[in-house]
């Protein structure tokens, strides 16, 4: 009796073990194998191999049948012991076949102490995907209020405190001079002001033209006329141009500076 189901439980083993040709990596042959057993309602899912960019088919066909072998388990214990690698795409898909059981109603539970990184990855990765999932509610109209209402204190706080920061570096660059780059204010000047030139010009052009017709199209009723290249020169010189200039120059240089300086943050600089 004990031989016959120790005979049995090594052929379930065998068919619950989900296997693939080698695949090649300028290296030595390796296979990924995602080997799925259960206890009674407990369930065990041990995937091995390299789990990576390079083995991506290789790992998406184990992990396609995977999970029907587990249907009826309350709980899966994830083992990761046996991953060799992982990577990003590995992650991804370990993650999702951990989406699908958790789906299912099987609760997958990764044992970290086996493999402390490729559970924190994994983990990251099905965080991720449980937020894009996440419906999203619509607020009502006094939500938005009361949520605009308790952010205020924390944009009034945080513009002062850009203020303050601001004072304090103007006043430590007057005190230390040679704190300052000087060497990159011509360049700064140069894409700041000279390069967005044309775009401000332009703009002021149309705005200027605009308020021409208009001007024309109604001050003819009263014979005014005359007064038309008055109107445009006081309403664009002295009024509107400055209003367009900055506004064209915050949106095109300050998505510039914002770029360059988003982009010095993921690089540490």
């Amino acid at each position: 009796m004990h031989l016959a189901k120790r005979i049995n439980q090594g052929q379930k083993a065998i068919e619950d073990t989900v296997m693939t040709s080698p695949v090649h990596d300028n290296g030595p042959e390796m296979s990924v194998t995602v080997r799925a057993d259960r206890e009674g309602r407990q369930g065990y899912l041990v995937p091995s191999g390299s789990f990576d960019l390079a083995h991506g088919m290789s790992v998406a066909r184990v992990m396609k049948d995977a999970g029907s072998r587990l249907q009826g388990c309350q709980s899966v214990e994830v083992d990761l012991s046996h991953v060799d690698r992982l990577d990003g795409a590995g992650a991804v898909l370990l993650a999702r076949l951990l989406d699908r059981l958790d789906t299912d109603g099987l609760r997958p539970h990764i044992l970290e102490d086996r493999n402390m990184e490729a559970a924190r990855l994994i983990a990251l990765y099905r965080g991720r995907g449980a937020d894009r999932l996440a419906p999203a509610r619509r607020m009502n109209v006094l939500e938005r209020i009361g949520a605009g209402a308790a952010e205020l204190p924390g944009t009034v706080r945080s513009a002062f405190d850009f203020i303050g920061h601001c004072t304090i570096a103007l006043l430590e660059s007057i005190r230390h001079p040679s704190s300052i780059d000087w060497r990159s204010l011509p360049r700064l000047l140069q894409e700041i002001g000279a390069n967005a030139l044309l775009v401000t010009s332009s703009a002021n052009l149309l705005v200027g033209l605009i308020i021409g017709f208009l001007g024309v199209s109604q001050l003819e009723r009263f014979g005014s006329v005359v007064y038309v290249p008055e109107l445009v020169v006081v309403a664009q010189f002295r009024e509107l141009g400055p209003l367009v200039t900055a506004i064209v120059v915050a949106g095109r240089s300050g998505a510039g500076l914002a770029s360059e300086l988003a982009t010095m943050k993921v690089s540490e600089e």
